[in-house]
Parts: structure tokens; sequence; C-alpha cells
């Protein structure tokens, strides 16, 4: 990890990112935010290995695991593309065709209650703490507990995503709609989910990139439901297994990669010349 820190902060600290031809205009448009603000080409590296891991471990198998759970299962595969349809603008046989990414979970509640139960069956997440103070903590039972300043503390989100206290006794299956029914549940079951479910953490240490990271998803899976047909190969969609969560993994993986699976996709009738067009707001 210091290694790589420290090459990116090189990278900055010379200023390659402005004198390159062949730096991406994120990287470019990024480093110009960060430095305007007052950072430098050191603490720019540090951000750079923070984005690379977000990538990497978050977003890309957070869209292979709603790929998976959708097209796994047609008919709600055929629901949230009805629904999805709200936010895409093509009138007859026009060969462009615009998503308005910016309404997705205003007007699909169905593939935003997936995305949400998504992340929490698939968050393996360990958020780390340090006590800055000695602190006593208490429990819902009253149980109080000392902290000791200097102490690190370690939450393994997935106990609490997947308590059946909190979800059920189907907590560690995927239900599509299970995030459509807040409110039925009973009060002491909704004051449990909700303090059970917080998979980009909570408070000042929220992730500040998640809603990004939702939009960056539902590009994709919009585009693939509207456009294109989606079938597995492989072993199927029903030999998909999660690995075990590792160190620094936000989102499991598949287990062994993918090993022997995969998926075909193709245009679908009448949509093989389209080109996709993007919008926010």
């Amino acid at each position: 990890m210091r290694r790589l820190q420290d090459a990116f902060g090189e990278y900055y600290t010379v200023e390659h990112d402005r004198t390159e031809l062949d730096a991406s205009n994120f990287i470019r448009l990024k480093a110009a935010v960060q430095r305007k603000h007052g950072m430098t080409g050191r603490q720019l590296g540090m951000t750079d290995f923070t984005s690379m891991i977000v990538a990497v471990t978050n977003t890309a198998p957070a869209c292979y695991w709603m790929v998976h759970y959708i097209f796994s299962r047609p008919q709600l595969a055929d629901q949230i593309r009805n629904e999805v349809s709200r936010i895409v603008a093509r009138r007859g046989e026009e060969a462009v065709c615009t998503i308005n990414v910016s309404h997705v979970e205003a007007e699909c509640p169905l593939f935003t209650s997936c995305y949400k139960e998504m992340i929490r069956l698939m968050t393996g997440f360990v958020v780390t703490r340090t006590a800055m103070e000695d602190i006593t903590v208490s429990d819902s039972h009253g149980r109080a507990y000392l902290l000791k300043k200097g102490v690190v503390v370690q939450v393994p989100f997935a106990l609490l995503l997947q308590s059946k206290s909190a979800w059920g006794d189907d907590a560690n299956q995927f239900d599509p709609e299970r995030f459509l029914r807040r409110g039925h549940s009973g009060g002491d079951m909704e004051k449990a989910r909700r303090l059970a479910y917080f998979p980009f953490s909570s408070g000042r240490h929220l992730c500040p990139g998640r809603n990004f990271a939702f939009l960056e998803i539902a590009v994709v899976l919009v585009t693939l439901l509207v456009g294109f047909e989606v079938n597995d190969t492989g072993k199927g969609w029903n030999g998909v297994e999660a690995a075990p969560a590792a160190f620094g993994t936000s989102i499991l993986k598949p287990a062994k990669d993918g090993e022997g699976q995969g998926i075909a996709v193709t245009r679908r009738q009448g949509w093989e010349t389209v080109k996709w067009r993007y919008r926010y707001g």
C-alpha cells in the first residue's frame, strides 16, 4: 500500500496529470478540484489509492450481483424493465435513447429495493474505529461497556445486515420487495431494521460516494434491461456463490472469481442500432 501511495504521490507532485497527454479527464478534473482546496501531491496520491479500492472492491462486484439477482429471475427482470421505461426517452424508431439517471430512485422503487437488498446481502465490510477517549456505551438490553482510550473497535456489518431479529427468518435470502414493505413489519422490527441498515457507515463518516456508485450501477443495469437480452452461460445462475469476506472487502466477490460462469449479451429486437445517451437532472 505504501509503495502505491508513494508512486501516486510522486505522479501528482511533478504534475504529470497536467503535462501528460494520455492522462484521463477524470484524473485531470479530480486533481484540479483537490488542488484548489489546498491538497498536496502526496495527499492526491493517497486519495487516488482510495478511489482505486472503491472501484474494485465496491462498485464492480455490486454491479455483478445486480445483474445476477435481476436477470436470474425473468419475471422480476420484466417488471423492472417496465418500471425503468419511465426514465427512458426514445420516440418511435429513433436511433438515440436517453436515460435520465437522476430519476431512478424516485421513479423506480422496485429497482431501488433490489439494490438495497443486494447491498444488505453482499456487504462484507468491517468498520474500524479507535476510541479517542474513555467512553461508555450501552446496548439495547441496558448492559454498559467501557471502551478505554486507544481501543480499536471493529463492527462486521454482515452481522447486522443479516440479523434474523431485524430481517426475519428469511434474512439470508434475496427478497426484491423487502424494502417496498417498510412500515408493515411492526414498530419493534422497523426500529431494529433502521438500526441494522447502515452499509455505508454512519454519521460524519457516511460514505461520500454512495450515491455516485448507485447511479453508476443504475446506468449499466437500465441499459441492459431496456436494450439487451442477458442470458447465463457456463454453470448457470444457480451456480453462483459468494466468496468469504477478505480484508479490505466492501462488497463480496463471487467464489473463485466466478470461474466457469458467464453471460451472453445480445441486442434486443428493435434496439439493434440504438445509441445510448445519459443525462442527470
